[in-house]
């Protein structure tokens, strides 16, 4: 867990959440966008074994961020909202 940091920008235009991640001799910085189309609205879970982090967005939804080896990439899964209720995340402090 030493080489990636994910973090969220709150404010537009850029309510996306961000990979910090070390390639072995820089650190760079990805953009991994609105899950959904939606503007990310709290602060990023714990990633997992760098494969995969959760995020809330501003439809109240849950999102997931999983590393796809076979396809090589970064995918999205929606896990939408429990009883269609908003979830309600801690936002990072300014």
């Amino acid at each position: 867990m030493d080489i990636k940091l994910f973090v969220t920008r709150l404010h537009d235009p850029f309510a996306d959440l961000f990979e910090r991640w070390w390639d072995g001799d820089e650190w760079i910085w990805v953009d991994h966008g609105r899950p959904g189309g939606m503007a990310v609205t709290g602060v990023p879970g714990a990633a997992m074994m760098n494969e995969k982090t959760f995020v809330v967005v501003a439809d109240g939804a849950l999102w997931e961020l999983n590393w796809r080896n076979d396809l090589t990439l970064w995918v999205w899964d929606s896990h939408g909202r429990p009883a269609n209720f908003r979830i309600v995340a801690g936002r990072a402090r300014r």
